[in-house]
């Protein structure tokens, strides 16, 4: 299995070698190297004419039978939506796109792993990559750092183990503030991140800093990302690209309030 530092060139490699709108990557565009890298399709029977969908939701919101009149179910039709909008972005016919995501896991190096620990940190490398390019310089962000390393004392009561943050972000080695990446939400761990932004901003405090707190996601379903979108600890929910949410998947209530990458991005020149 590729180890950690392995995976992290891999992916970054994957991201700068991407397909971006005009060509070369820019902040609001750093969606599409994510995507290349990262996004996956999820094998579907019940569409005829199709063999898989963006995997975007949940694997059986997108595998069940089409509805009694014959038609999409909504999480299939939002699916195809995203689809036909990478396809717009990227100048290619929508029958491309599955050929042109997934492309760290399509390695051979990956053959026959699981996703989702390799998605992790793929994912954190890649939110890191897209700051170190477009963001500030006058920070730095580190990835996997000890909590309690950088947070002496902190406890986190929701986890178990050594306690770690995806991305540190520092100014002069003082802590400026942390960023949690998830590429999904799964519903059971939905309050450990109100939890830990809370352990770490009291952690910070007995060393008289003040931290930021946000999260970074791919998630779509509005009731994963309702309670950190509404936490008064959590400074803000980045979704990879939001107008893939609110405008192309119509979900534009509860998640207008979501950030997008590129505002994460400008943000970090007031860091």
């Amino acid at each position: 299995m590729p180890t950690r530092i392995e995976t992290l060139t891999a992916v970054t490699r994957i991201f700068d070698s991407s397909t971006f709108r005009l060509g070369k990557p820019v902040a609001a565009t750093a969606w599409s190297g994510i995507y290349q890298a990262l996004l996956w399709y999820e094998a579907v029977t019940s569409i005829p004419g199709r063999i898989g969908l963006p995997h975007i939701i949940d694997a059986n919101r997108l595998t069940y039978p089409l509805s009694t009149k014959g038609e999409l179910r909504i999480w299939q039709a939002r699916a195809v939506a995203v689809e036909k909008y990478m396809a717009d972005q990227w100048e290619v016919d929508p029958t491309r796109i599955a050929g042109m995501v997934d492309k760290l896991m399509k390695l051979s190096a990956y053959a026959g792993l699981q996703r989702h620990n390799i998605l992790g940190s793929a994912f954190a490398g890649l939110v890191k990559h897209a700051l170190y390019l477009f963001g500030s310089q006058n920070v730095t962000y580190e990835l996997e750092v000890a909590g309690d390393n950088a947070f002496p004392g902190v406890q986190l009561p929701t986890r178990t183990g050594e306690p770690f943050i995806d991305i540190l972000v520092r100014k002069q080695g003082r802590n400026r503030g942390i960023i949690s990446t998830k590429w999904s939400i799964r519903h059971d761990r939905i309050n450990d991140l109100t939890s830990e932004c809370r352990a770490y901003k009291n952690a910070a405090r007995f060393t008289d800093t003040q931290i930021f707190y946000y999260v970074a996601t791919n998630e779509y379903d509005p009731a994963r990302v309702e309670k950190p979108l509404t936490d008064k600890c959590i400074d803000g929910v980045v979704h990879v690209h939001k107008p893939l949410v609110t405008e192309v998947s119509g979900l534009d209530g509860r998640l207008a309030e979501f950030l997008d990458l590129s505002e994460l991005i400008e943000q970090s020149n007031q860091w």
